[in-house]
């Protein structure tokens, strides 16, 4: 038999060389594992920051859509004072005279809208009485009429429709209004009277408020009389306890029966005015 060759490492060979099946082994016993990194990201996962807290904190920041809607409400700094710009204010925080057009009102007066004669005092309530009166009002009740029903709104007798002021208001509802009592049982002596009394009513459209701004109570005599409206509604409403009114408002005088069952209201010579006062600050 011929004699093996020798097929170990030779006496120059590198020592540092490992077989393949050895650096296999090894290099098997190192591989990454789907396994261990799970393993090791649920050693940390309680120190991470979820989304959710991450979407929490982006919560607290604005967005750049609402900063850049938020700058364009400002005006720059150049248009102040300037023509078509924006006015400045004197120490007190108040436009002065000279930066306010003419024709705008600058303080807050009484107004008069009326219907018919109509007759104001200045100085009322302690404020300014506008040297004009708006006779804009619209009578309703032609002739006479009778009424039956209790139901406030029953008989339209006339109407005023108030502008906005510019300011909160408060309206003060004058005037007077000829009415007699009517029905079968009529009195052996006319100034009796009897059951039937009339009530006058100061109120805006169904459509608008209930809120009663003026009042007045027609009494049952058979003569005919003039019966006034009076701004206190009720005995516990005062014209600082009725609730401001902001912007223009339709007022309208009504005619119904207080008690009873019938009562006559007559258009001659009725009057129906409305001061409309600055409400309180």
């Amino acid at each position: 038999m011929a004699a093996l060759g020798y097929v170990g490492r030779g006496p120059g060979a590198n020592d540092i060389v490992v077989p393949k099946k050895y650096a296999d082994a090894q290099g098997n016993a190192a591989v990454v594992t789907p396994d261990y990194v799970n393993a090791q990201v649920a050693q940390v996962a309680p120190y991470l920051t979820t989304k959710s807290y991450v979407d929490q904190q982006n919560a607290l920041y604005a967005q750049q859509s609402a900063v850049t809607a938020a700058d364009n409400t400002y005006v720059a700094n150049s248009a102040l004072n300037a023509p078509n710009g924006v006015a400045g204010l004197d120490p007190s925080g108040d436009l002065p005279a000279a930066r306010i057009p003419n024709g705008v009102r600058v303080d807050r007066v009484i107004d008069s809208y009326s219907v018919g004669f109509q007759a104001a005092a200045a100085g009322v309530l302690g404020g300014t009485l506008s040297t004009m009166t708006h006779a804009i009002g619209v009578p309703l009740l032609t002739g006479s009429r009778f009424v039956s029903s209790q139901v406030v709104r029953e008989l339209a007798l006339a109407m005023v429709v108030i502008p906005d002021p510019g300011y909160p208001w408060i309206p003060l509802p004058f005037g007077w209004v000829a009415g007699n009592a009517a029905g079968g049982d009529k009195p052996s002596v006319r100034t009796a009277g009897n059951s039937n009394y009339g009530q006058l009513t100061v109120m805006p459209p169904h459509s608008v408020s209930d809120q009663v701004y003026g009042m007045g109570i027609c009494t049952a005599s058979y003569y005919t009389g003039y019966y006034p409206i009076m701004p206190a509604a009720f005995e516990t409403q005062t014209p600082t306890t009725v609730p401001p009114i902001n912007g223009g408002l339709e007022l309208d005088l009504y005619g119904c029966c207080f008690a009873g069952q019938n009562y006559q209201f007559f258009a001659a010579n009725m009057s129906f005015w409305v001061l409309v006062v600055p409400a309180l600050p």
